[in-house]
């Protein structure tokens, strides 16, 4: 059996073993649960970010082709994180500089 899967497994049961219905001082299989479906589907801060990220990496997957030489990248997030814009503008460089390569 490919040992991947059997780490991940692991993995899981040695960071989780919190996780359960004892009270409001610990997060719960349904608060995690949650958390994630909020950060997939856009609806955090966090999930916004990825999604706006992994947008810019197909955008610039699709202009690899093109010569660009400027670009405005406009990213809303709500409650964003004081570093993300700096971030993505960091981004928006490297894959302006793994185009010309």
């Amino acid at each position: 059996m490919n040992p991947v899967p059997l780490r991940a497994l692991e993995q899981v049961a040695l960071t989780f073993p919190h996780l359960d219905e004892r009270g409001k001082d610990r997060p719960t299989v349904d608060d995690v649960e949650q958390e994630v479906w909020d950060a997939l589907s856009g609806y955090s801060p966090v999930g916004q970010a990825a999604i706006g990220l992994y947008k810019l990496d197909r955008i610039a997957e699709t202009l690899s082709d093109i010569t660009v030489s400027s670009a405005r990248v406009l990213m809303s997030v709500e409650k964003a994180d004081d570093g993300l814009g700096e971030y993505v503008r960091a981004r928006v460089s490297l894959l302006a500089y793994e185009q010309t390569m």
